[in-house]
């Protein structure tokens, strides 16, 4: 499907969705309504830690993000504005640099490599099939990796 030793970068939805399907599709299916619920959660805002509700979400994405089948290629994310906030041990990037942008203002856009082999919670899956506006993953800031014009997840 993909060359190997290549970085994936996604420009279009089909692909973007045949990806999705085919490395958490089948996964996602086997949650619980109340754990894709709580995921989604992240949704509406940042988890800080030091919240009742934050810190319950929190501890929900530590139990499940390692669960999640791991990333099957190195793939390319984008994330507009800061990459480490005090207290926030999760954040989201997008699939798409033009949506990552968005968000970009002061703090710039970070090109982020998700190496193969990592987990994500792929909150643009978690919904109904398709309907991902911002088109994001979750990633555990613990794992980022500062480099010369870049970050890498591993």
């Amino acid at each position: 499907m993909y060359k190997k030793n290549t970085i994936k970068e996604f420009t279009n939805d089909d692909e973007l969705i045949f990806f999705c399907e085919q490395t958490w599709g089948d996964y996602i299916r086997s949650l619980d309504k109340s754990t894709i619920l709580n995921l989604l959660s992240v949704q509406s805002h940042g988890l800080k830690q030091g919240g009742i509700y934050d810190n319950k979400i929190i501890k929900v994405y530590e139990k499940e993000i390692g669960k999640f089948p791991p990333v099957p290629l190195d793939v390319v994310v984008y994330r507009g504005g800061k990459m480490k906030i005090a207290g926030r041990p999760f954040l989201s990037a997008s699939f798409y640099k033009s949506k990552a942008k968005e968000f970009a203002e002061k703090d710039g856009l970070h090109k982020i490599i998700i190496r193969k082999g990592v987990h994500v919670v792929p909150s643009l899956w978690l919904s109904q099939t398709g309907a991902f506006g911002e088109k994001e993953v979750i990633f555990d800031v613990s794992l980022l990796h500062k480099r010369i014009g870049y970050y890498e997840y591993y």
